[in-house]
């Protein structure tokens, strides 16, 4: 996988950080473009960064990974599954929290600019807001 530096006159192409083949289901980039996280079906979750190891989640999700958002820092990733939003630490992979969604699954999760909201939009129409303290 490449990336394109749109601002470059010369649109140079830098690789992204490595993934194994099996986790291409659901991908996230890291707004700076430095990480790659990845999901599968089966529930796991890897992180990437340039030049580093895979970084496994330390924790399983209830279901196949559906969703990915980086932090506008890219500091903590947020995953969905079927009923369950988690919290990840992006370099160490460690548990930060999980909400969960007991009559309804998440379709889309956005951060607030400032990353101190994540917006969780659900299949059903409504819009979950999450203060997320660090």
């Amino acid at each position: 996988m490449l990336t394109w530096e749109l601002g470059d006159p010369r649109f140079a192409r830098a690789p992204l950080p490595a993934i194994p083949r099996d986790y291409h289901e659901v991908i996230a980039l890291s707004p700076d473009g430095q990480s790659v996280a990845t999901g599968t079906r089966g529930g796991e979750i890897v992180i990437s960064a340039r030049g580093g190891p895979f970084v496994p989640a330390a924790h399983r999700p209830d279901g196949a990974i559906e969703l990915l958002a980086f932090s506008p820092d890219g500091s903590v990733l947020a995953s969905a599954s079927e009923r369950l939003v988690l919290l990840t630490d992006a370099a160490s992979g460690a548990p930060l929290g999980e909400i969960a969604l007991t009559a309804d699954r998440a379709t889309l999760l956005w951060w607030s600019a400032d990353g101190a909201r994540l917006v969780i939009d659900t299949a059903r129409g409504f819009q979950v807001t999450i203060a997320v303290q660090r």
